[in-house]
């Protein structure tokens, strides 16, 4: 027989255990929120031009409805970290999901640009708080030195939802039209909104719901090491998007490429970025959960394959080149994230999450206008890379001011 002491130990291990499986498929439920999120605001990109013939609709809709979708999305992520932080991540993010498949299924009936936009606004606030409610989730799960494989896990949705949009909904728009594929994104998100409800728990023990101060935003933004939190994340998107959205165009027209062996290579650029993000997330965690040194070594290095890029020639060395720089590309956003919503401490994950998620859209906005311009002005190939690689030697900059352990837990 054992004895009780032993029967304890052993039920805690099992405890352990437990939890140890569950919060990774908390993990799960959480990037499939986001696949959903990104699919239903990706998927305009792919059914506009069905959509505006069949409505009598001018193409440049398209824009509209992006950037409409796009101010919804920006506003609700500051609205809906503090709102994260209020009810917790379980209820925001169900809440959120549910209420963006409704919206995506009304979204099949516009039948104006006035009414798409605002279905689009409305979505946009509705998918803006996901973020927040997921990132908050896995500080919850995970400890500081082990959360960074964890988010880099997460973060892998974005360019998965990519290919996801791109493989799924072609097809199922040549199946049934543009009004069902939304009908159909709509039914799925709102039933997964209702699952999550059902099977998401908001850490492994029962807390006290945090209220939080009334001004809760101030305490980050005076907060120096916050604010070069937020200038070096900025920097790291301002090249990321900005080279994924222009160099297709300039290989093209610097190198003679076609665009589908343009598109071939910058293929390279998406499938190192994916995969980088959850191995530097295991390298981090390895080392006890340090971060500063490997996010400052990422984006020196992020910089300078931005540059060398502008000198290679031949697509295989085009094709190396972009893989190079897709690794490094967004290695550096899951320790960033991680550091961002623990620089707020455990009554402010939400907020700190979406406050910097918001601000760090707008890197996505000017960086390829900023870089396009700078190419029309110059004619020069160069150009654009320079001005796009000093977003990240910007970010090594204000990294070499920020602290390792931020997070009030951690000290």
């Amino acid at each position: 027989m054992s004895s009780p002491l032993e029967s304890v130990h052993a039920a805690a291990g099992s405890t352990a255990a437990t939890h140890g499986a569950y919060r990774w498929f908390v993990v799960f439920l959480g990037w499939l929120a986001l696949d959903f999120t990104f699919v239903d605001r990706l998927a305009w990109g792919t059914v506009a031009v069905q959509a505006s013939d069949s409505l009598g609709l001018p193409l440049m809709s398209l824009g509209v409805f992006v950037t409409a979708f796009f101010c919804g999305y920006v506003i609700a992520n500051a609205l809906g970290g503090l709102l994260t932080d209020r009810v917790g991540g379980r209820v925001m993010l169900a809440s959120t999901i549910f209420i963006l498949g409704l919206l995506t299924f009304c979204f099949s009936m516009t039948t104006s640009v006035a009414m798409g936009m605002m279905l689009q606004a409305l979505m946009g606030l509705a998918a803006g708080a996901d973020i927040a409610a997921t990132v908050k989730l896995v500080t919850a799960w995970f400890g500081v030195k082990d959360r960074g494989k964890a988010i880099g896990f997460l973060l892998t949705a974005a360019p998965c939802s990519v290919m996801i949009t791109n493989a799924v909904v072609p097809s199922l728009m040549r199946a049934v039209g543009w009004h069902a594929v939304y009908q159909i994104l709509g039914v799925c998100t709102a039933a997964f909104g209702l699952l999550s409800y059902l099977l998401v728990r908001d850490s492994p023990v029962r807390e006290a719901r945090h209220q939080g101060p009334r001004m809760p935003i101030w305490p980050l933004l005076r907060n120096p090491q916050f604010v070069l939190l937020l200038v070096a994340g900025f920097g790291g998107y301002w090249a990321v998007w900005g080279f994924a959205f222009l160099v297709n165009a300039l290989m093209v027209k610097q190198h003679g490429l076609s665009p589908v062996a343009a598109g071939a290579v910058v293929i390279w650029f998406g499938a190192t970025s994916l995969v980088s993000k959850p191995i530097v997330g295991f390298i981090s965690d390895a080392m006890g959960g340090v971060r500063k040194p490997l996010m400052l070594g990422i984006m020196a290095a992020f910089a300078v394959m931005m540059i060398a890029f502008s000198f290679v020639e031949g697509t295989f060395a085009l094709t190396v080149a972009a893989a190079a720089v897709g690794f490094f590309s967004l290695a550096w956003s899951p320790l960033m994230t991680a550091t961002v919503a623990e620089s707020g401490g455990r009554s402010r994950v939400g907020l700190a999450t979406g406050v910097a998620n918001g601000l760090w859209q707008f890197a996505g906005v000017w960086s390829p206008a900023a870089a396009g311009l700078v190419f029309q002005w110059t004619h020069a190939y160069h150009a654009p890379f320079y001005l796009l690689a000093a977003g990240p030697i910007v970010s090594t900059i204000a990294l070499v001011w920020v602290k390792d352990g931020l997070s009030a837990e951690g000290r």
